[in-house]
């Protein structure tokens, strides 16, 4: 339940994203749904949208595997977090830097929050101050396997705790074919989706802000047609604001998709 949470908290930040920079969205109330994600009610009929998002190493059979990672990481983060608000210490900013080497599994998350608490607790810096703990750090060697590296940051103006960690990856470069897979992999429901709607449009996301969703359009997209169904097409980059409108045509008879 708190995962479909979650998810459907993530397509409406990005589908707000989209209405702030994209100018010609409808006028009209936003309804929620499901099939498709979202209904814009413009007055003269409904518009559709459906949300899709783009992550790194999409099509393994398991799904992205340095999007599980992430997901392993940022759970971690937040129990570690909340063990630490609950023993009603001062907020801290903390950032960690995790291994290459070794990666944290789900069998060892609430180990790992409960050892970072610590960690953090045992090394608070005075307000205003700031401590690293790495190499040569007395505390360094206490450090799990996972992580490379923690900073534990007080300032006088926290008023809430933060936990992030610094991530980095090469940037991937999507071409016609990435876009145009992922297009075809989402219209198995615009039949049943055109009874609710006059029109489908299809919302692809590149979230930005980790490397699973790192990524740059090839300069051939721009002039490239693509075979789909949906009304229009859009590609957003969450963290740098950008919308780019795909040029679609309708897929000709006995093409193959």
């Amino acid at each position: 339940m708190k995962e479909a949470l979650k998810k459907k908290q993530t397509e409406l930040r990005h589908l707000r994203r989209f209405q702030q920079n994209l100018l010609a969205f409808p006028d009209g109330m936003v309804c929620v749904g499901e099939a498709p994600d979202f209904l814009v009610n413009t007055g003269h009929g409904h518009i559709g949208i459906e949300h899709t998002q783009w992550f790194r190493e999409s099509n393994n059979p398991g799904g992205s595997h340095m999007r599980a990672r992430e997901s392993t990481q940022d759970k971690v983060l937040r129990l570690a977090s909340s063990g630490y608000e609950s023993r009603g210490l001062p907020p801290v900013w903390v950032n960690v830097l995790w291994s290459f080497r070794d990666l944290p599994t789900s069998s060892r998350i609430r180990e790992l929050a409960n050892v970072l608490a610590d960690l953090v607790e045992a090394h608070l810096p005075e307000q205003d101050g700031e401590v690293a703990i790495k190499h040569p750090h007395p505390a360094w060697s206490s450090l799990p396997p996972e992580v490379s590296f923690l900073s534990i940051r007080r300032k006088k103006i926290f008023s809430k705790n933060l936990w992030d960690s610094t991530r980095g990856a090469s940037v991937p470069t999507l071409t016609p074919p990435d876009l145009q897979k992922r297009i075809h992999e989402k219209e198995g429901k615009i039949t049943s989706y055109r009874q609710k709607c006059s029109q489908v449009w299809l919302l692809m996301v590149a979230n930005g802000l980790e490397p699973s969703t790192h990524c740059e359009l090839a300069p051939e997209v721009e002039g490239f047609q693509f075979e789909t169904d949906f009304d229009r097409v859009f590609f957003l980059h969450h963290a740098d604001e950008l919308i780019v409108e795909l040029s679609t045509r309708v897929p000709r008879a006995g093409d193959a998709k």
